[in-house]
């Protein structure tokens, strides 16, 4: 073999390698970029929600944890609008895994999430009923993680909050 074809050999291998490379960034960035955009719709679902909050989140989770069967239909909806946001982060967090091949422990931080909707007598209904949560086949990872977490033994809001009122109290 001559050295003028092992030069042509060695160029044509770095050509063929620098195609790969651009092909594969150009995957990694279509990944992101559908991401971003499903980050970016969610996020506007998550600030519509947080409009329905108004000034009265405190009090609807207060009424929700201690008082359950006297929530208005007003703080139904604050309250629907406070799980679905957690919801939501569930999914978000899974999503970027299955989109973008983040490499997170994505159920490690749902888990706080689901535990937040659990924690409250009305969650589990309200995730057993969820579009999402409760079933689907493009959801099925997240519904099998769904059912596993809502085996753990959650603290429920009235402790978490005696607790603090204990910690208030000794102020």
């Amino acid at each position: 073999m001559k050295l003028f074809d092992l030069i042509q050999l060695t160029a044509a291998i770095a050509v063929l390698a620098g195609i790969g490379l651009v092909v594969w960034e150009l995957q990694q960035t279509k990944a992101l970029t559908n991401l971003l955009i499903v980050h970016g719709n969610m996020d506007e679902l998550a600030e519509d929600r947080r409009g329905i909050y108004g000034e009265e989140l405190h009090k609807t989770l207060a009424a929700a944890c201690t008082e359950p069967g006297s929530l208005s239909l007003e703080q139904a909806f604050v309250l629907e609008a406070y799980f679905e946001n957690q919801a939501v982060r569930v999914v978000r967090y899974a999503l970027q895994v299955d989109i973008a091949g983040f490499s997170t422990n994505w159920k490690a931080r749902s888990r706080v999430h689901l535990h937040k909707i659990l924690s409250f007598p009305h969650g589990r209904t309200w995730i057993q009923n969820h579009r999402i949560l409760k079933g689907g086949k493009s959801f099925s990872h997240i519904v099998g993680f769904v059912t596993e977490v809502m085996e753990d033994d959650i603290e429920p809001c009235t402790t978490s909050v005696s607790g603090l009122l204990e910690d208030i109290g000794d102020i």
